[in-house]
Parts: structure tokens; C-alpha cells; sequence
């Protein structure tokens, strides 16, 4: 294993409190003996990441590369990149289904015909600079809009069925 591999978590349980999970991959940027400081990028929220210690047998290497390009971007930008990491990925605030309602009286959202307490259901688990896509009941269309994740709030989280 060296810097610049792609790696893949297979034991999540000792970084659960980091909000990585089982099967996320990562690129290897610092090795010692023991542990890999793993670049691990949210795959939920756009401009998310985290440099996290892992120790080496809770990772496995994958076949895939980088290709150069990319490490050459990295390199020039390692200082820069590395100075903004966190510890820790954040965490998605709406899932997927979650019904919303809306808090703000804003033109961007009443020029549809939406106005404060309109509700709707996420529509997917992206968040793009903060803006998250919600399909709402009162549109006439089958748009649906990007709605900043401070002017919703969740009214109903949907339960996942564990069976």
C-alpha cells in the first residue's frame, strides 16, 4: 500500500463516530507501520471530506488507480486541500423520502407557488451546496427544486424497513 492507492473500508465498526461506513472508499494519503491516513469524501454531500487514521487491516486495496491527472492535481494542491480536511464526514441532516416542510417566505420559492409551510419529500440524498431537491405536493408540475437545507425542516422522517 502506498500514497495515492484506493482503498476500501471493510471493518466500519471503529470509526462509526466518523460517519464513514462499510464499503466507502477512500484514497491513501500518509502510511506508518500501523495506520493509513485514508481522504474519504462524502458521497452524500458535495464538498464533504475527511482525512481519517486507519489502522491497515480495517482497509483492503482495490485494483483501481488514479490516474495521473488526478495525482497531479492533488500534489499541487496537497497543502491547501489538507489545511481544510476534518476528522469527521458530516452528517446528511434529510434522507431520501423524508417529508419537509418549508420555514421561509422567499421569491426564489414563490415564484412555484410555494410559500412557508408548504411541505414536500426529499427527492434524493445529494446535498449540493447546501441545496437538497424536494418534490412538493402543491406543484402542478413533476419539477422538483432545490430548496436550501436551512428554510426545511423535517416533519416526518420515513422509517427504513430493516426486514
Amino acid at each position: 500500500m502506498k500514497k495515492f492507492d484506493i482503498v476500501k473500508l471493510v471493518n466500519h465498526k471503529p470509526y462509526e463516530d466518523k460517519n464513514i461506513f462499510k464499503n466507502l472508499h477512500g484514497i491513501v494519503m500518509d502510511l506508518d507501520t500501523t495506520f493509513a491516513k485514508v481522504l474519504f469524501f462524502n458521497p452524500q454531500i458535495l464538498d464533504d471530506y475527511a482525512l481519517i487514521k486507519i489502522k491497515k487491516e480495517d482497509i483492503v486495496l482495490e485494483k483501481e488507480n488514479l490516474s495521473p491527472e488526478i495525482k497531479k492535481q492533488i500534489l499541487l494542491n496537497e497543502k491547501k486541500f489538507l489545511s481544510k480536511t476534518k476528522t469527521i464526514l458530516q452528517k446528511a441532516p434529510f434522507q431520501e423520502n423524508d417529508i419537509v416542510e418549508l420555514l421561509e417566505e422567499k421569491d426564489t420559492y414563490t415564484k412555484f407557488g410555494l410559500h412557508k409551510g408548504s411541505q414536500g419529500v426529499i427527492a434524493e440524498n445529494n446535498i449540493i451546496n447546501n441545496f437538497v431537491l424536494v418534490d412538493f405536493f402543491s406543484l402542478e408540475t413533476d419539477d422538483c427544486i432545490a430548496v436550501h437545507i436551512d428554510d426545511i425542516k423535517s416533519i416526518n422522517k420515513i422509517q427504513k424497513n430493516k426486514g
